[in-house]
């Protein structure tokens, strides 16, 4: 199924493994809050209900019985709520919940038989809301619908070992009852999987967009402006180290008089290519504006990031360019220093880029 460009499978995941983790990385904390907060609730609420229980009539070993299955959803809500609050893996977190579903389910049926209920109808409309309960909890779709139908089964299996009079076709009009609430809620829970994926591969390429420059694809200065402050403020606080580098074509305005802008956003294409191959996967790129361009090389000294900008500086002089254009490009290189703001280390970076402007180009700066 395609979504956005983005493909899902029959289980409402996303195809893509690495997107699919991103998901819930992104969502599954605000969820997981969510549903150890309901599953402590309904522990809770579980056991409140036994104060109707002298109501029933049961005799005294019944009633401790039934206070003791309630009393066990209480404990494992209790267990479940302490886990999921403390282990924020999604696999595990998945695995507690199911856990919980099906003892809860368990105990509710205990319950039952201990009690010895005879309203059928009531009980099949308490299984359909646990039906709707677990599909409306956001963990796997596919967990959610085998324990939803185990539900159905288990119920259908036990009733008549504890309700006298029970019917074919009573439990063939219960079972399309359950059929029909697995089918809508199976579909409404599938469809909002697929949505919320949905709406975060938008909101992912909304982020995309707004932190990209459009033609060289590299960060924009708005982005590039957010990562610095984060350096400063880190490295400020716990000591860290980092290096700018910045780099401007030399004479780029001949290039667009003469050859065209097109062309000169070809040159700009190109040689941010070239600066991605050569960077490393940490550093990070961005345009600064015009034929400007930013590294923030983190965990670098004065010393590497010298050397890594000549390198480029020799890539760049000695590449051919689209209709054979060989450039150069003027660099300017600094480090951060205890008492530096984003102000002061790019006002120091872009100063020493102008004197390497001064100073004959295609040349580094430190």
């Amino acid at each position: 199924m395609e979504n956005n460009r983005v493909s899902t499978n029959i289980i409402a995941e996303f195809r893509n493994k690495t997107l699919e983790r991103k998901y819930i990385e992104s969502s599954w904390p605000t969820n997981s809050r969510f549903i150890r907060s309901a599953i402590l609730i309904l522990g809770i609420g579980y056991m409140l209900i036994a104060v109707f229980d002298p109501l029933l009539k049961l005799t005294t070993a019944e009633f401790g019985r039934s206070l003791i299955s309630r009393g066990s959803i209480l404990l494992i809500a209790i267990v479940a709520f302490i886990i999921l609050r403390k282990d924020h893996s999604y696999n595990t977190n998945v695995t507690v919940i199911g856990v919980f579903e099906v003892l809860a389910f368990l105990a509710y049926m205990a319950i039952l038989i201990i009690q010895r209920h005879d309203g059928f109808i009531q009980q099949a409309f308490v299984v359909i809301l646990y039906i709707w309960i677990v599909t409306a909890l956001q963990t796997r779709w596919i967990v959610s619908m085998f324990i939803a139908i185990f539900y159905c089964v288990f119920f259908l299996a036990a009733t008549p070992f504890y309700i006298e009079g029970l019917t074919f076709n009573m439990s063939a009009e219960i079972a399309t009852y359950f059929i029909c609430a697995l089918a809508l809620s199976g579909v409404g829970s599938y469809r909002l999987n697929i949505y919320q994926r949905t709406q975060f591969v938008r909101e992912c390429q909304l982020k995309t967009l707004s932190q990209t420059d459009k033609l060289t694809d590299t960060f924009n200065r708005q982005k590039f402006d957010e990562v610095l402050k984060e350096w400063c403020s880190g490295a400020g606080k716990f000591g860290g180290v980092f290096s700018i580098i910045i780099l401007d074509i030399d004479n780029f305005k001949r290039v667009n008089d003469t050859h065209g802008h097109l062309t000169g956003d070809e040159v700009l294409v190109e040689l941010a290519g070239l600066i991605r191959q050569s960077k490393r996967a940490d550093d990070v790129f961005a345009r600064w504006g015009g034929e400007e361009f930013i590294l923030l090389l983190p965990n670098t000294p004065l010393s590497s990031a010298v050397d890594m900008a000549e390198r480029m500086r020799i890539m760049v002089a000695g590449h051919k360019f689209i209709n054979s254009l060989h450039i150069a490009c003027s660099f300017g290189v600094t480090a951060y220093s205890p008492q530096d703001t984003p102000v002061s280390v790019l006002n120091r970076v872009d100063s020493l880029l102008y004197r390497a402007k001064a100073n004959g180009k295609n040349i580094v700066v430190s």
